[in-house]
């Protein structure tokens, strides 16, 4: 299937109800929240029906603060005149394999005529069947990729969804990919009519949750993107649930795929996920304490005074200091992390000279011991 088609990013969708109201600068705090889930580019798509160019799309490699300028303060009040709208999308975008290049970042927006037709989406997951719905594809006359990465195929896919003379039912829309996608596929999209939908894979695989306060409609990979932008009412959407904004602000919960069982991703407890969120309903935090209860019922060391616990900053912290208060060991900072480094672990390139930088080695600490390394 390649290596490059490996896609755990964030996604994030805003509507604000009061049409007067701008949408970016919720989706600016959404995005910077979202960070931990990806760094390589940072993106977002507006509505404004009050301009020319209905959906508008900026997105670039770097850091959200980079994408949004945050340091030149005239640049990003361009940014924010520019872009303003009371509805829109958001993405940030991990890839340890793939292409570092604006070309893969995202949302991808497709133009179009018909306002149907022309839309945007971010997408978090993979698609598992890839090959084989890209060989769907190609065995057609002159067709053509430019990027060969499952998120195209999300695109010309959706596109063939709403190929025709008579505007189609989004939810149809949905729920005719939903027999065609196999995978993980978190989807926030929006068209040039400024309808939403926010939808989440039948296994449930990533994150997705949502809440609406005060007139504006929030959703984003994570919980703790929403409390910090004041959004303390929300909820995990299910499995195989897709989220409907209609034009008039109406919002419709609505299942467009069976859902025949859950599988969750392991690594969104213990490493992706912000710690201070919350995942269908249970705490990461919580979590990882539990985890390192279990580390310790595990632990097959013959404990002494000599040992102590180190846990591998930042992630692994909760479980590091459960499992040495279960133990009766001391839990040090063995580890140093550069604060201004960023996870190296959804980096590309060579992430080994960027461990480097990233840890220092305590030997007052480590010096002597022995060391029970959690990460």
């Amino acid at each position: 299937m390649g290596d490059n088609i490996n896609e755990e990013c964030g996604i994030s969708a805003v509507s604000i109800k009061n049409g007067e109201n701008n949408a970016l600068p919720y989706l600016y705090k959404l995005l910077l929240n979202l960070q931990c889930r990806g760094q390589l580019s940072a993106g977002f798509t507006t509505f404004n029906n009050k301009r020319l160019e209905l959906l508008s799309t900026h997105k670039d490699i770097g850091l959200v603060n980079d994408v949004f300028k945050t340091r030149n303060s005239v640049k990003n009040s361009l940014i924010l005149d520019k872009y303003k709208g009371n509805r829109g999308i958001g993405h940030v975008r991990y890839a340890t394999c793939g292409p570092d290049d604006k070309s893969c970042a995202q949302p991808f927006e497709r133009f179009h005529g018909r306002k149907w037709k022309w839309f945007s989406f971010g997408f978090n997951g993979n698609i598992a069947n890839f090959p084989e719905l890209k060989q769907q594809l190609m065995s057609k006359t002159d067709y053509h990729m430019m990027h060969d990465t499952d998120t195209e195929i999300i695109m010309h896919y959706i596109s063939r969804e709403l190929y025709g003379e008579k505007r189609p039912d989004l939810f149809n829309v949905f729920a005719n990919l939903s027999k065609d996608f196999d995978g993980a596929y978190n989807l926030s999209f929006i068209n040039a009519y400024g309808e939403i939908v926010v939808a989440r894979d039948p296994f449930g695989f990533r994150p997705l949750c949502f809440g609406n306060e005060n007139g504006a409609f929030l959703a984003a990979s994570e919980s703790n993107a929403l409390l910090n932008c004041d959004i303390h009412e929300f909820k995990s959407l299910e499995p195989g649930n897709m989220i409907f904004i209609g034009e008039d602000n109406n919002i419709e919960i609505k299942k467009f795929a069976d859902s025949k069982r859950k599988a969750h991703c392991m690594f969104e407890w213990v490493y992706f996920s912000n710690v201070s969120s919350v995942i269908d309903g249970k705490s990461v935090y919580i979590t990882r304490l539990n985890l390192g209860k279990e580390l310790a019922k595990l632990e097959t060391e013959n404990i002494t005074k000599e040992h102590v616990i180190v846990p591998v900053p930042d992630t692994a912290k909760a479980a590091g200091d459960t499992m040495a208060y279960e133990l009766g060991l001391p839990s040090k900072e063995g580890l140093i992390r550069n604060r201004h480094i960023g996870r190296t672990f959804i980096e590309g390139g060579d992430r080994d000279d960027k461990v480097k930088n990233k840890y220092t080695v305590l030997k007052e600490i480590t010096k002597d011991k022995k060391i029970i390394l959690v990460d």
